[in-house]
Formats: C-alpha cells, sequence, structure tokens
C-alpha cells in the first residue's frame, strides 16, 4: 500500500517542553493539576498529542463521575498506563535526557509507530 502514497508527513514525538504545553491546553475550564502533576507528566512520559487528549478525554469522565475537578497523578496513572499497553509499549519513565535514553521512535522502531505494533 505504502508504494501507492506519494507524500508522508513524519509527526515527531513530543519533546518534553511540546508534552507540558500538550497537557497545559488540554484541560478544559474547572479541572486543575494537582501540585506537580503537570511536570511529572511532562518530563517522564513520552507521549504524543493524541495519547494525552486520550487519556485527558478519559480522565475527565471519571473526574465528572465524580463530582471533582483536580487531576492528580493516581487519578491519571491507569489511564496512562492503559495508553501505553495500547501501543505495545512498557510503562515506565523515560525522560528525553535520561543518560541512555532512547525516544519512542528509537526505542519501537520507525515502523512500529507508524503500524502500532512492537517489532
Amino acid at each position: 500500500m505504502l508504494r501507492r502514497v506519494n507524500h508522508i508527513i513524519e509527526f515527531p514525538f513530543p519533546l518534553t517542553k511540546e508534552r507540558l504545553k500538550l497537557w497545559q491546553t488540554s484541560l478544559p475550564d474547572g479541572f486543575v493539576y494537582g501540585e506537580g502533576v503537570l511536570e511529572k507528566l511532562a518530563s517522564n512520559y513520552q507521549l504524543s498529542g493524541a495519547n494525552i487528549s486520550s487519556i485527558i478525554s478519559e480522565v475527565l469522565i471519571k473526574l465528572i463521575d465524580e463530582g471533582k475537578t483536580e487531576l492528580s497523578f493516581e487519578i491519571i496513572e491507569p489511564y496512562l498506563k492503559k495508553e501505553f499497553y495500547k501501543r505495545d509499549s512498557s510503562y515506565r519513565i523515560c525522560p528525553d535526557n535520561a543518560p541512555g535514553a532512547a525516544l519512542m521512535e528509537q526505542r519501537l522502531g520507525r515502523s512500529s509507530v507508524h503500524s502500532g505494533m512492537r517489532m
């Protein structure tokens, strides 16, 4: 199928600064992150904008159902784990600047990022 595609647009995984902005802008008015949660998420977990959007959508449903407005790491973590599972990746802390740390594309391999499958 790819031989029929004329153009492929690469969307690299966002780095910490970009992830921080994605987490910040993903939350609607009326909801807040607990202290330190935003920084912890952005710096320790390599996620795409789509991953972040998916996590926030599910967390917000839970918060609305429970009548809460503050996102704690304990509330977010199960959905974080689920997102890693969906892309067949190990759930673990992996900051961009850790010694020997590879970015998501490097850890999974280029073809697996596009297919969603781990090689």
